[in-house]
C-alpha cells in the first residue's frame, strides 16, 4: 500500500499537478458549500432527483444518475469534478 503522501502526489499529477489540484479542491469546496447553504431552495426546485453542482450553479438535474451524468460531460463537466448528491424529501437518519 503506498503512503498517504505518494498518494497525494499521484493525485495531484493525475490533474495537471499542485496548482491545478489546489484548483479543483477549493472550486470542490466551494460547490460543495452552495449545495448545502441552497438545498432547502434546491430541493424544492429538484425533489427527489440527482443534482450536479460545479462553479457555483446547477449544471444537471435528473431522476436516474446515469442521465446525469450523461448531461454534465456533455457539458465538458467531468463528473469527478462537480458535487452530485441526490435531493430527497423522504426523512433520512444516519445511524453512525
Amino acid at each position: 500500500m503506498a503512503s498517504p503522501t505518494l498518494e497525494l502526489r499521484r493525485a495531484m499529477k493525475s490533474v495537471g499537478g499542485r496548482k491545478k489540484f489546489a484548483e479543483q479542491a477549493n472550486q470542490y469546496r466551494c460547490d460543495s458549500e452552495y449545495l448545502e447553504k441552497n438545498r432547502e431552495k434546491l430541493l424544492q426546485q429538484h425533489p427527489d432527483q440527482w443534482i450536479a453542482v460545479y462553479k457555483g450553479k446547477v449544471q444537471a438535474a435528473d431522476e436516474n444518475a446515469e442521465n446525469l451524468i450523461k448531461v454534465i460531460e456533455g457539458k465538458q463537466v467531468s463528473p469527478n469534478e462537480a458535487v452530485i448528491s441526490f435531493l430527497s424529501t423522504r426523512e433520512t437518519v444516519t445511524l453512525f
